[in-house]
């Protein structure tokens, strides 16, 4: 009789083992995320905080079969600004498939938010401007929204506010053959390609490999620096470009405005 309490104790224990795992994934018993969230899919890219020391989140959230650009601004207490178009909450609506990359915020408290989307046939780099109260501002390309299509594919990757409140995006586009740097500044005051830079407001860098932009920044020159990485087919060389305030390869930098990095 002992031994077949202990049979039995033994056959209980191997249950609970093997329940314990079926319908899990990881360690620790840790659920599938996919298997548990039933809400929509929202993912953040993007983060920032104006003079008032607001903090502003940009991303995107699944509506249906498509994504929607998100804004958010938490006052400093860590709550949801009602200021900020009522709720805190600004979301794009648009039946296109719309994805944010990163955001960056002016002196006058509007944020910015860089990204793409899709038209149909290709990927456009779109630039929402709001005002500090959330509303789109009409002022920047005449409905808050700038587009750049250069009849492929063009993505976004980050963006910087100059000195003078430049809108400056750095992304990659496709050229038919492999993918470029592109680097965008937009006026302030209309949301305009800035024709003093580069005299079309466009930068493209081509190394003759797949090159892709991850980084932009200004210096207190207005000069602009991005960097990102070039894949030649064997491994990833990393880049940091430098140009003048006015879209030339700065020459003082690398003596030719272009510094490559492959690694240790």
């Amino acid at each position: 009789m002992r031994n077949l309490s202990r049979f039995v104790c033994i056959l209980c224990f191997i249950f609970i083992l093997s329940s314990c795992g079926s319908g899990e994934s990881g360690n620790n018993n840790i659920k599938n995320p996919s298997a548990v969230n039933t809400g929509p899919t929202s993912i953040a890219s993007g983060i920032t905080a104006d003079s008032l020391n607001r903090v502003l989140l940009a991303g995107h959230i699944k509506n249906g079969s498509v994504n929607n650009i998100f804004t958010l601004r938490y006052d400093i207490y860590g709550t949801l600004d009602t200021v900020f178009s009522g709720d805190g909450l600004v979301v794009l609506s648009s039946s296109n498939d719309n994805h944010s990359s990163s955001i960056a915020v002016d002196s006058f408290k509007r944020p910015i938010i860089a990204g793409y989307r899709n038209n149909g046939a290709n990927n456009d780099i779109v630039v929402l401007r709001y005002n500090a109260d959330g509303t789109p501002d009409t002022t920047f390309s005449g409905d808050g929204l700038a587009v750049y299509d250069s009849g492929k594919d063009d993505y976004a990757t980050s963006v910087v506010i100059d000195s003078s409140d430049r809108v400056i995006v750095a992304g990659y586009k496709d050229n038919g053959i492999n993918n470029d740097v592109v680097i965008l500044r937009f006026n302030v005051y209309d949301g305009t390609l800035d024709t003093t830079f580069s005299s079309d407001g466009i930068v493209v860098y081509d190394s003759g490999d797949d090159d892709y932009a991850t980084s932009v920044s200004v210096d207190s020159l207005n000069r602009v620096i991005v960097t990102g990485y070039k894949n030649s087919g064997a491994n990833n060389d990393i880049f940091t470009l430098r140009y003048t305030s006015d879209g030339t390869p700065d020459t003082t930098f690398s003596g030719d405005g272009i510094q490559i990095w492959n690694g240790l």
